[in-house]
């Protein structure tokens, strides 16, 4: 689609005479808002995006939350996120930055719940830790 609107406004430049009519000025407009929404739809493209970023990209675009779960490109068109670019951004950085923190948790809790300690029960005194083979193995103990 990139392709077809770069070729589109290459050869339109070549039409001098045809860009005074109604036509040419409503397929001209309908080109640059395409180009605008196709770097957005780009972006949406991330597999970060959940559907608490989808329902803000909805209530900013003012489209009706009863959509279903399932958008097509026709109806990510019909949002008309080109218009705003960096509300749009936003929401995908956060989307980013919420997926990057829970890989992180997952990492964290995968470690611990696989993390082995050895102790010596000293009765009255308490316990003390012999071992746990953390500390060569781990990013999480120093």
């Amino acid at each position: 689609l990139q392709h077809m609107v770069s070729q589109f406004e290459t050869k339109s430049r070549g039409l001098i005479s045809c860009r005074k009519t109604h036509a040419f000025k409503a397929l001209d407009t309908y080109v640059k808002q395409s180009k605008a929404s196709l770097s957005v739809i780009v972006l949406l493209k991330k597999h970060s995006l959940g559907n608490s970023h989808w329902e803000k990209l909805k209530k900013l675009s003012g489209v009706d939350s009863n959509h279903s779960d399932h958008l097509s490109l026709r109806d990510v068109l019909e949002m008309q996120l080109g218009e705003k670019p960096q509300e749009v951004a936003s929401v995908i950085n956060e989307a980013n930055q919420e997926a990057k923190i829970s890989k992180e948790l997952n990492t964290i809790a995968q470690f611990w719940s696989e993390a082995e300690f050895d102790v010596k029960d000293l009765g009255k005194d308490g316990y003390i830790l012999l071992s746990s083979g953390l500390r060569d193995s781990s990013p999480f103990v120093r």
